[in-house]
């Protein structure tokens, strides 16, 4: 994305990717949090860092309902809760989860995670495009006339 209209652009029409099981648990309250999030990402320009925690987050939250996290996918759980919802974090987590991620390890994978979130929502974009383009190529191919028009 080359300028920040493109940017902007992403960060309102970009979906929210969720493990496919659960895509519907994501309440319009969650989508309009992400909004803001990529909104605040893009502003501070680490739009290529990747999805946002939030939308990391939420990505694993769906994930949780398929199937148990494993460890390391918990703690990074545990840690991006930490960060956007600090005050709730004790209700749910213990309190020594989530509150450093390994630098060597956990860190990678979550980087890793949030590039293949940001992946594909981009390849979600292109395909959406891709089919606007080809409705709207066929909203202007001429149509076939098979009635012969004579003049009197």
């Amino acid at each position: 994305m080359d300028n920040y209209a493109e940017r902007l652009a992403f960060c309102f029409t970009a979906p929210i990717i969720a493990h496919p099981m659960w895509k519907d648990m994501i309440t319009q309250d969650q989508k309009d949090k992400a909004t803001i999030y990529r909104m605040v990402q893009i502003m501070s320009g680490r739009l290529t860092e990747g999805a946002t925690d939030y939308e990391a987050m939420l990505w694993l939250m769906t994930a949780s309902l398929a199937a148990p996290l494993d460890r390391n996918a918990r703690k990074i759980y545990a840690y991006l809760f930490r960060k956007v919802f600090p005050d709730k974090v004790n209700d749910v987590f213990d309190s020594h989860e989530g509150v450093f991620l390994d630098k060597h390890f956990e860190e990678p994978l979550l980087r890793r995670l949030k590039m293949s979130i940001f992946k594909s929502q981009l390849d979600h974009l292109k395909a959406k495009r891709k089919m606007t383009d080809k409705e709207i190529k066929e909203k202007l191919k001429p149509k076939n006339r098979t009635e012969k028009t004579t003049l009197m």
